[in-house]
């Protein structure tokens, strides 16, 4: 009796795997036979039937991913990803089970993220396409384009853009479900969410960003080690430090803005944005004398920089010093006297500056303005004021008429 007894207990154990292993076995026929939905209801029968079935997991994960690339149906790589999680999941458990799926979910997973990925940055870049968005834009119109003002077009151009930027957003979340520590995706997401503005947003996805660039150096992954060059990185990184910089200076978070600049110059202590950005914060936080300290040391450093001359230039016109705005703007004239943006700017001080006010000297900025920009109304209309102002009142009115004439008025 006792040999009976175990024999039946023995024999039910074997029905008992025979059973699972049956299920796992109908999912494979129904999946070559081509019945897919029937193959993913036996998939889940045989990890109902023995949870640790590693294998399951990995054909249902498998399955899920060609038949939202076949059928177009991105959001089926939801459940891919969920069930290559589950194969990963038995990594203490069974770790030569899992090693051997490891690479090809690795191989599955890349190829999956960059199709997305690049779908995601095609939708993107047809926003800043123009024939795109005339040819949205048109669409939207129903056929009654011709007819719209510019005002009605540019609001149907705008929500053309917008609706790119969504579609590419749409996109994105896909790729970063396919595999979440994909730093581009989170690059391009703040990308999206800085053309709308949404400073917030923005921030939280560029942090995200960040946090996933490893350095080559430093990366815990041989995929993430040969992704870039440590240059490529460390280019790729400044920038999106940059980004953060601007995007925490447009939150208003000053304290926070100069400390992410203070990384930048840890980087490249010659980095213009960065300068800028820890001046104008500082003068914000109400802290001029750190704000200029700032452009103090970036300018005996580059003594013929521009740049950082034309950004003091305006952080003490922010700061209500015009004296020292007229220096800085005469000094970048001196080094580049056809920037006509500085040549404006400079000339509406001398026209309009109040105790700065000089006529003359905005005659002579003028009147070389319309030599080197003959055809640019502003310099001609601004150089008429001049010449009236200083009474030479016959010549102002030609300078006037011909900034009229160019105006096409």
């Amino acid at each position: 009796m006792k040999r009976f007894a175990f024999l039946v207990f023995n024999l039910t154990f074997i029905s008992l795997v025979a059973q699972a292993g049956m299920e796992l076995t109908s999912a494979r026929v129904y999946r070559k036979q081509g019945e897919l939905q029937k193959a993913l209801e036996w998939y889940d029968r045989a990890i109902a039937a023995d949870p640790s079935e590693i294998a399951a997991y990995f054909e249902k994960g498998e399955l899920l991913g060609e038949m939202a690339e076949q059928q177009g149906n991105s959001e089926l790589f939801l459940g891919m990803r969920k069930a290559f999680d589950a194969v990963l999941s038995f990594a203490d458990k069974q770790p030569k089970q899992v090693k051997k799926y490891q690479s090809q979910i690795d191989e599955l997973v890349e190829n999956y993220w960059i199709a997305q990925y690049n779908a995601a940055v095609a939708k993107f870049q047809l926003a800043e396409n123009d024939s795109a968005l005339d040819a949205s834009a048109n669409a939207l119109a129903q056929g009654a384009w011709a007819t719209l003002g510019n005002t009605q077009r540019d609001s149907l151009l705008q929500v053309a853009k917008r609706d790119y930027w969504r579609q590419s957003e749409e996109i994105l979340n896909i790729a970063i479900t396919i595999d979440p520590e994909r730093w581009r995706s989170y690059a391009l997401l703040q990308n999206i969410h800085s053309q709308r503005k949404d400073w917030p947003a923005a921030e939280t996805s560029l942090r995200e960003a960040i946090t996933r660039h490893q350095s080559p150096t430093k990366a815990t992954s041989k995929k993430y080690a040969t992704e870039q060059t440590e240059d490529e990185w460390r280019r790729s990184h400044l920038e999106m430090l940059e980004n953060l910089a601007q995007i925490s200076y447009e939150l208003k978070q000053y304290e926070e803005t100069v400390e992410i600049c203070n990384e930048i110059l840890g980087m490249d202590p010659q980095d213009l944005l960065a300068t800028k950005f820890i001046a104008f914060s500082y003068n914000l936080l109400g802290d001029r004398e750190k704000a200029i300290d700032a452009y103090k040391r970036a300018m005996a450093a580059q003594p013929d920089n521009t740049d950082l001359l034309y950004n003091v230039a305006q952080l003490y016109i922010q700061m209500g010093d015009t004296a020292k705005a007229v220096d800085c703007l005469a000094d970048f004239l001196a080094i580049n006297p056809t920037d006509f943006e500085v040549i404006l700017q400079l000339g509406v001080i001398y026209l309009e500056g109040g105790h700065f006010a000089d006529n003359n000297k905005a005659k002579e900025l003028f009147g070389n303005a319309t030599k080197n920009f003959p055809n640019n109304p502003v310099a001609w209309q601004n150089y008429g004021v001049a010449l009236i102002r200083t009474g030479e009142i016959e010549e102002g009115k030609k300078a006037i008429a011909k900034a009229t004439a160019l105006k096409g008025e």
